[in-house]
């Protein structure tokens, strides 16, 4: 197995540790163990998938160092998941990498990073600076460190940050082995419509800032979007790949009144075909105290739209989305018990067609260094054009176990 030759990396933080102890710089380390156990409830689409169950093992350290004054501070997060059925799912990746210097109100950081924009549910949309970990899962919530240069300066008013992107990360996929691969087989290279190609620059600028009940974000990217197409390449059954650069406006904005919390995510797009634009808004509404203070209940509600349309030609540079014109209804319940016991479970529905998914996670403290989670997806398709197609056969249940250290 390929990643097997990257394992002594993982030993690297605990080194580290033990001669920052000895030296008396106070480093400090946590990390955690995940054994996980994946359960698919139709065979794959295609006869070399694997059938019905996948177990893997992932393991994820932490690693912090901060000098007596706190202006300058590392950080180092290897990530490693080893996957016994699909050795493309098996990879060794670096977190986090970094060195921050603060000196007043600047703050720099140098190295890889890894960062999250945005306020909804149901979709992660104006996220852009990581690449999304596409082996890990399908719900866009597990990113690749992202080699960064980011200058911060926080006043008063608000806080104004720049980052240069000098590398950029392709999006990885699982095997013919593996679940939730592209309806096609692809090719190793990828396909740059850039002035630049691979190497084009990114860079970003955001400012944000908290004003009385608002949380507001609002930033300009212009860089190689995260989210490829895909290009068959002449004379062949392959297909490439292929990454785009755009420019990009974006909106975060989260109003928080006693039980409600309201939240859109907008943004405009320029450089795929036609330019279009997309938001996700919504609230979350919370009872507390339900059933004589067992739990608190939030009911979830977010519409989303997104104005790009595959099937005009202008428009084919822009990935497909499922997110056209949407509704999820969701569910947040928290126990109050000594197990920090939480239940998370909601319902996308596509308004134009048949097409839904349910979402479900749940987790459960077991004792003070063990943790146990659930996780589902389930898919119901409707049309044969339904871009949801790619996931047919590909319902599923995680349980994974967690052992923090």
């Amino acid at each position: 197995m390929k990643v097997m030759r990257y394992l002594p990396l993982l030993f690297l933080p605990f080194i580290l540790c033990l001669a920052g102890s000895a030296a008396g710089q106070g480093w400090q380390h946590k990390g955690k163990l995940v054994p996980e156990w994946r359960y698919f409830f139709e065979s794959g689409k295609t006869p070399q998938a694997l059938d019905h169950s996948q177990v893997s093992l992932r393991a994820e350290v932490e690693f912090d160092w901060q000098s007596k004054n706190a202006k300058q501070v590392i950080r180092f997060t290897p990530y490693l998941r080893l996957d016994a059925e699909d050795s493309e799912r098996s990879h060794l990746d670096i977190r986090e990498l970094n060195v921050q210097f603060r000196e007043g109100d600047w703050q720099l950081s140098v190295g890889i990073n890894k960062l999250y924009w945005g306020v909804s549910e149901s979709r992660h949309l104006v996220d852009i600076i990581n690449q999304t970990d596409n082996l890990d899962d399908i719900d866009g919530e597990d990113k690749l460190g992202q080699p960064m240069i980011a200058l911060s300066y926080h006043q008063d008013w608000g806080i104004l940050e720049a980052f240069y992107l000098p590398v950029f990360r392709e999006q990885k996929f699982p095997g013919p082995k593996g679940r939730f691969s592209p309806n096609v087989p692809l090719t190793s290279e990828a396909i740059y419509k850039t002035a630049s190609g691979k190497h084009h620059k990114d860079i970003a600028l955001r400012y944000s800032h908290t004003l009385g009940d608002f949380d507001i974000g609002t930033y300009w990217f212009d860089g190689i979007d995260r989210q490829p197409t895909f290009t068959q390449i002449p004379n062949s059954d392959l297909w490439a790949p292929t990454y785009t650069s755009i420019k990009q406006v974006a909106l975060d904005l989260q109003y928080t009144h006693e039980a409600w919390l309201w939240k859109l995510e907008a943004l405009w797009r320029e450089g795929q075909g036609n330019d279009f634009h997309a938001f996700v808004g919504g609230f979350e509404y919370t009872y507390y105290q339900v059933a004589s203070g067992r739990f608190d209940l939030g009911v979830l509600i977010e519409y989303l739209y997104d104005g790009r349309d595959g099937r005009d030609e202008r428009d084919s540079q822009a990935p497909i989305t499922l997110f056209q014109n949407d509704l999820f209804v969701g569910m947040r319940m928290g126990f109050h018990d000594t197990q920090n016991t939480a239940l998370l479970a909601g319902v996308m529905s596509d308004l134009g067609g048949e097409e839904r998914s349910l979402m479900l996670e749940f987790e459960r403290r077991m004792s003070p260094r063990w943790f146990m989670a659930v996780e589902g997806r389930f898919f119901q398709h409707g049309r044969v054009s339904s871009p949801q197609r790619e996931f047919d056969g590909d319902s599923f249940l995680t349980l994974s176990v967690s052992r923090y250290f």
